[in-house]
């Protein structure tokens, strides 16, 4: 009788270690690559700091952001960025199937007074993400600077793609997050739009360029 109730607490106990492993390895798997870019980051700026002194740094940060155009595009593109993987990769839960939803999310949904829209509010987020990247590596993704409509949008339209794709297969294969194909659909709406955006103020810039060297 005592051997059995030993035996029964004995498996309560290796039970309750495994709840606890099993919790320990899902924060890690949830939080520890967000953890380790964090980590880079701040050793990045604990050396910079510890070498140059801080007051320094922040004034010539402000400073760049303040006088220098491609130094806010690409604060902004980071800022846009981060926001993206925040919501789809990084801090996300496990699921136990990705593919359960694939053909959801192209509805708009309103439950408890809350609007519920994943896709559609990521694929926002691919209008300032990819202008901003056309801005700032015009030359590298055109091979030019003067970019035609046909350009921008052939351009805008594979850069959607391959983020959305790319966004999806981690979803997929680390089981975190739903692989949907709205998604894809949203980040190259958004991201066409993005592309136009690019071609419409750089047509503009063109002109008022033109005019003031009239």
């Amino acid at each position: 009788m005592h051997r059995q109730q030993d035996i029964k607490e004995t498996a309560y106990y290796m039970d309750y270690i495994v709840q606890i492993l099993k919790n320990v390895l899902s924060v890690v798997y949830k939080y520890g690559f967000t953890a380790l870019i964090m980590g880079v980051l701040f050793t990045f700026m604990f050396y910079y700091i510890r070498h140059d002194g801080f007051k320094p740094i922040l004034k010539k940060w402000l400073r760049l952001f303040r006088e220098e155009k491609w130094f806010r595009s690409v604060f902004f593109l980071i800022f846009c960025v981060s926001m993206l993987l925040f919501r789809t990769v990084l801090c996300k839960s496990t699921t136990a199937d990705p593919l359960y939803k694939i053909n959801g999310g192209w509805k708009i949904e309103i439950k408890d007074n809350e609007i519920k829209a994943a896709g559609l509010q990521n694929g926002i987020l691919f209008i300032p993400i990819i202008y901003l990247s056309m801005k700032l590596m015009t030359k590298k993704l055109f091979g030019k600077t003067a970019v035609s409509i046909r350009d921008a949008i052939l351009k805008s339209v594979s850069l959607s793609f391959g983020i959305s794709a790319v966004i999806e297969l981690t979803q997929m294969f680390f089981r975190i997050g739903m692989f949907q194909l709205s998604d894809f659909g949203y980040s190259i709406v958004f991201g066409l739009a993005g592309g136009l955006l690019f071609y419409a103020v750089q047509v503009y810039s063109e002109k008022r360029m033109k005019n003031d060297t009239n």
